[in-house]
């Protein structure tokens, strides 16, 4: 099921919830999965619709072909639940976030996306406009970069075509989560199209959307490698000439939207170093639900997953000492009950 996202934040919300609804048949089967955590005589067991799955075994440094997959029923989850519960089970179950209620009490819970918004005005954007400015701004200056704004359907159509596209093709492979071309041209109509140049070339860019005091990425691109190098801070550039015209715009917020939910992502720390700080996004249909039993080793690839904890996101591995649980611990979970 692919729904284009609506810029409209009240249509994103219900059209979120209808992508959950529409999405629910996959979690009526459910996968089983039992991978390697790094710890001798430990395990971790995915059980779920599959969403999240590449990007755990990701996490996990799981080789392709070294786990087997057996299939389930949603009606049999607290059967196999209670068959796999151990000391040595690092469980985790993905379902669609209309099925929460059918996750057993006592989880930590993530999310497979969450959202980056940066509030302009915020101490946490303050302390970062200097690194902003050492780091991005120095290259901007260096290499006389210029921009310019447009709004008309050749140069998305373009943008689309030999930037967006090639660049996260380029970047994340397989993995990579696209855009429609329909979905860009959509929000640029109520935004703009930023052209980063380099004496006279085009180089890099942001197709955004704008909402009276609010500025939204929706996706950024730059030409191939071996044409010009992302060293040499192009794509930066993009993001520095946004954030200067939501300041001289007197706008409240950049909405740099999604990420993975772990503070070692390379899109997370390059968010977070413009100031954004993260928040729960409607737009994933799953959820995912984390079982440690009492006295399993935190594996070290979770130790920075973002956990939401009712308020914010914090690294399990500091929501571990808030709780003064001594590392790798957490009270039982009863995935039984």
């Amino acid at each position: 099921m692919r729904l284009d996202e609506p810029f409209n934040k009240t249509a994103y919300v219900l059209t979120g919830v209808i992508k959950w609804l529409g999405l629910l048949p996959r979690s009526l089967s459910l996968n089983c999965v039992e991978l390697g955590c790094g710890i001798p005589g430990k395990r971790f067991v995915y059980i779920g619709e599959g969403e999240s799955l590449p990007y755990i075994r990701r996490i996990l440094a799981q080789p392709a072909g070294e786990f087997r997959i057996t299939r389930a029923p949603l009606w049999r989850l607290g059967k196999m639940i209670r068959r796999l519960a151990s000391p040595d089970t690092l469980l985790c179950i993905e379902l669609d976030r209309l099925l929460n209620s059918m996750a057993p009490r006592g989880g930590l819970i993530t999310f497979p996306w969450i959202r980056q918004r940066v509030i302009l005005d915020s101490l946490e954007c303050r302390a970062h406009r200097r690194g902003i400015q050492r780091d991005f701004g120095r290259k901007v200056r260096k290499y006389k970069y210029r921009f310019q704004l447009v709004n008309h359907t050749e140069s998305v159509a373009r943008f689309y075509a030999e930037f967006y596209v090639p660049h996260i093709r380029a970047r994340f492979g397989d993995a990579a989560h696209m855009r429609s071309l329909n979905e860009l041209q959509r929000w640029v109509g109520s935004g703009f199209l930023l052209q980063v140049l380099h004496e006279d070339s085009w180089i890099s860019g942001a197709a955004c959307g704008v909402r009276k005091d609010e500025l939204s990425v929706l996706a950024a691109g730059h030409i191939p490698e071996d044409k010009y190098p992302l060293r040499l801070g192009a794509l930066s550039a993009a993001y520095y000439y946004l954030f200067e015209y939501a300041r001289r715009h007197s706008m409240t917020v950049v909405d740099l939207l999604r990420s993975r939910p772990h503070t070692d992502d390379g899109v997370y720390r390059h968010k977070r170093r413009w100031g954004a700080e993260p928040e729960v996004d409607y737009w994933p249909h799953t959820a995912l639900h984390l079982f440690l039993p009492e006295g399993f080793p935190l594996p070290s690839a979770f130790e920075k997953l973002l956990i939401w904890n009712g308020l914010e996101f914090v690294e399990i591995g500091e929501l571990l000492q808030r709780k003064r649980i001594p590392r790798g611990q957490m009270p039982p979970a009863k995935p039984g009950a």
